[in-house]
């Protein structure tokens, strides 16, 4: 019988600007008969996320692992960012954390139905981790565990293990977004490694200050096995 295992978020999940997940996790397992959905969209905040849970529901899925609230946080951090992810995610209205809170039960109430959940804690946005942006990352990734929590779903406490790997003295989130596009860049037209671009522009676990380097997905990996194998247990 095959397991079927879901992933849904933003670009965290998806596999074209971040060390990916998915095939981490699966190489992790020891079984041949995983299929697999990504379903991570660049950019997408929860409200987006909880727009398309429904047709992620419809695959059923046996597990579903659930990421997503940075760019709400990065939204958040100034009304500029929060201009442009409203235009450019056709959002209802100004992201603040409110709005937040409301989708992440909307998305939260439209995944219910499946059989195991895993959600996952964010992880430090920028390397500075007494940071305003990592401070906000911290009182999402609270309400993010609570509402976890109070559906007896099962937490992977990401923003741990990769605040492990940064440690003390780390690069802040740059104001701007020019090392997103930075690494892109360098990813998919020079194939450098994630690692070696975090090098570049200063950082330890993160490639741009926001997506995971090749150790740091193998770190993320390794917490998101871990609650599965709780609940086979």
């Amino acid at each position: 019988m095959t397991m079927r295992i879901a992933f849904l978020g933003g670009s965290l999940i998806g596999e074209s600007i971040s060390a990916p997940l998915p095939p981490r996790v699966v190489a992790r397992v020891s079984r041949d008969d995983i299929h697999v959905l990504n379903a991570g969209v660049n950019g997408d905040l929860v409200w987006n996320v909880a727009h398309r849970a429904s047709a992620v529901v419809a695959w059923k899925p046996d597990v579903m692992f659930i990421m997503t609230g940075s760019n709400d946080v990065l939204a958040s951090l100034t009304e500029g960012r929060a201009r442009r992810y409203r235009r450019w995610k056709k959002l209802p209205q100004a992201p603040d954390a409110q709005f937040s809170r409301d989708s992440l039960n909307a998305l939260f109430d439209a995944v219910r139905t499946v059989p195991h959940i895993i959600v996952g804690t964010l992880p430090p946005l920028g390397e500075d981790l007494d940071s305003d942006a990592c401070a906000r990352v911290r009182t999402i990734n609270e309400v993010i565990a609570r509402a976890a929590s109070e559906r007896d779903w099962t937490v992977a406490d990401i923003y741990t293990v990769i605040a492990a790997r940064i440690g003390s003295g780390g690069r802040p989130l740059p104001s701007l977004d020019h090392l997103v596009v930075s690494a892109a860049l360098q990813r998919h037209i020079l194939r450098r490694s994630y690692e070696s671009i975090a090098r570049t522009h200063g950082f330890r676990a993160l490639s741009d200050g926001i997506h995971l380097t090749e150790g740091s997905g193998d770190a993320a990996a390794d917490v998101i096995v871990s609650a599965m194998r709780q609940i086979a247990a």
